[in-house]
C-alpha cells in the first residue's frame, strides 16, 4: 500500500475515533472567575484560564500589547458601529430552530449539570425591568426544550433584577456530555440557525428604525 494511502487510512481512523469518541465541556463561573474544561474520551484540558506564563512569554505579550496601542494611537479613531439587530430578539427567533434541532439530537445530549443564579442591573429601573421580563421569557421556553429533548439530571436557573447597581454578578455551574458526531451535527445545526436568525433580525430591526424615523 502506497505511504500516501496509508497516511490517508490513518487520518480516516482517527476521524472516526473522535465522531464517536465522548466530548464534553464543564463550564463554572464562581466569584467572578471562569473556568472552561474540555473533555476527550478519558483527556481533560483546561480551556480557560489560561496557565501561568513563563517570564519571556509575558514579556513578549506586554511587547505585544505595546505595539498595538502605539498603532491604535496613531490611527484616526473610527465612529462607534451602529447597532444592527436587537440580542434578545436574535435569541427569540432562534428558539424554534433550536427546538427542531433537539427534538432530532437532545437525546444525544446529557447534562448531569446546569445551575445558575444571576443577579443583573443595566443601572436603570426602566430598562432593567424590561430586560428582566424578556429574559425571563427566554429561559421559559429554553428550560421547557432542555426538559423535553435532553436529558437533564438537575438543574435550575434563576434570574434576579438588581434596580440600584449596575453588573452582573452570581455563580453558573455546566456540565455537558455528547459524542462527537453529535456534537459537529448540533455546531453546523446552530451555525445555520445563527445565521437565519441575524438575517431575520437585522432585516426587523432595520425596519423598525426605518418607522421611528418617518414618525419622528
Amino acid at each position: 500500500m502506497p505511504i500516501f494511502a496509508r497516511v490517508l487510512l490513518v487520518l480516516g481512523l482517527l476521524f472516526v475515533l473522535l465522531l464517536v469518541a465522548p466530548v464534553g465541556v464543564i463550564c463554572m463561573y464562581e466569584k467572578q472567575v471562569l473556568t472552561v474544561k474540555l473533555r476527550l474520551g478519558f483527556f481533560k484540558y483546561t480551556a480557560f484560564p489560561r496557565k501561568e506564563l513563563t517570564e519571556r512569554q509575558r514579556k513578549k505579550q506586554a511587547e505585544k500589547a505595546a505595539k498595538k496601542a502605539v498603532e491604535k494611537a496613531a490611527e484616526e479613531p473610527s465612529p462607534p458601529t451602529p447597532q444592527s439587530y436587537d440580542r434578545i430578539d436574535l435569541v427569540r427567533r432562534m428558539l424554534p430552530q433550536v427546538s427542531v434541532l433537539l427534538e432530532k439530537l437532545g437525546r444525544g445530549l446529557r447534562i448531569p449539570v446546569l445551575l445558575a443564579d444571576v443577579r443583573f442591573g443595566l443601572g436603570g429601573p426602566s430598562q432593567t425591568a424590561i430586560w428582566y421580563g424578556r429574559m425571563q421569557a427566554l429561559v421559559g421556553q429554553f428550560w421547557f426544550l432542555l426538559n423535553r429533548y435532553v436529558r437533564l439530571r438537575d438543574g435550575h436557573i434563576h434570574i434576579e433584577p438588581s434596580f440600584e447597581k449596575a453588573g452582573i454578578e452570581g455563580e453558573a455551574q455546566l456540565e455537558l456530555y455528547m459524542r462527537g458526531y453529535t456534537g459537529l451535527a448540533i455546531g453546523l445545526g446552530l451555525g445555520i440557525a445563527l445565521l437565519r436568525a441575524m438575517k431575520a433580525s437585522k432585516a426587523a430591526y432595520a425596519a423598525k428604525q426605518a418607522v421611528e424615523q418617518v414618525a419622528a
